[in-house]
């Protein structure tokens, strides 16, 4: 997945965490549409579904990927902690 955008992540760790594209959009102040555009580029560069649907969820792959997006996340404010005393 070269040159995965950080945005493209973070957005469907919303997706997954708030249960559909319409709840991430409203947590992230975005409209769904735009929502759906990260999941689906993401899904492109992945080569792999990772989102089936409210009912439904993450598939195998995006808890893989997710739980990986988890720990990126942690790092990053573990790092800002660091650089902010």
């Amino acid at each position: 997945m070269q040159g995965t955008s950080w945005d493209d992540l973070r957005v469907f760790r919303a997706v997954a965490e708030a249960g559909s594209f319409a709840a991430a959009g409203q947590v992230m102040g975005l409209h769904e549409t735009t929502i759906a555009r990260h999941v689906r580029r993401l899904e492109r560069q992945a080569g792999q579904i990772l989102w089936r649907g409210p009912e439904a969820g993450v598939t195998d792959e995006g808890a893989m990927l997710l739980r990986h997006v988890a720990a990126m996340a942690d790092h990053a404010a573990q790092a800002q902690a660091e650089l902010h005393g």
